[in-house]
């Protein structure tokens, strides 16, 4: 079957979009993280589709970008008594078209271009590394850097700036958000204020 072809028909969030439109973005893709939800939306269509091979072909073009994209295939188990594929998948955050766009075309910036002392900058992240390095937390990876935009040595960094500096966190967007909001209260006690004294420190006199 052509899926370019198609006229059928499949959600995507709440909107009841043509399969041939998603499947078509999805093949564009070029960010793995925006991949996710093209992901998900696209399973729960292949689950309902009657037709066993017309939905192992369908399986077979997700695989096929999920590949391409730096995932292992998906899979698929086969269960005795319907004979359908069962899928373990997280929930995504949605995203609509647009903000895929944008969020694959916009460029970040680098994360050293936020610090406020540019010649101070490389001691800054070795002593932002040595306090995030063994925490495990979310609270906790992100307290050093808390410390750093309220003494204003750096200036808050987007979330996909912080992930491409330090993947190794694994802090989601909404964690990150949460605790490097600086118009709400979130640290507060004796460490965070010794924190907050070791970068105030790095200031000039």
């Amino acid at each position: 079957m052509s899926w370019e072809a198609n006229d059928k028909m499949m959600y995507y969030g709440s909107i009841l979009r043509p399969v041939a439109e998603v499947l078509a973005e999805a093949q564009d893709l070029r960010n793995a993280r925006c991949w996710d939800q093209y992901h998900l939306y696209l399973l729960y269509y292949a689950m309902d589709i009657e037709d066993k091979k017309e939905q192992e072909d369908f399986l077979c073009i997700i695989d096929s970008i999920n590949v391409r994209l730096g995932n292992l295939p998906f899979k698929r188990i086969v269960t005795s008594s319907h004979n359908q594929p069962t899928f373990n998948i997280r929930v995504p955050q949605v995203l609509s078209p647009a903000q895929v766009r944008r969020t694959e075309e916009k460029p970040v910036a680098d994360f050293l271009s936020y610090v406020t002392i540019p010649d101070k900058a490389n001691e800054l992240m070795a002593k932002l590394r040595e306090l995030m390095k063994g925490k495990s937390s979310p609270q906790e990876q992100l307290m050093p850097l808390r410390a750093m935009a309220e003494v204003g040595v750096i200036s808050r960094p987007p979330w996909r700036a912080f992930c491409e500096k330090f993947p190794e966190m694994g802090v989601k967007e909404s964690s990150y958000n949460n605790y490097m909001n600086l118009q709400q209260k979130r640290y507060e006690g004796p460490d965070f204020e010794v924190t907050k004294r070791i970068f105030e420190a790095f200031k000039p006199e």
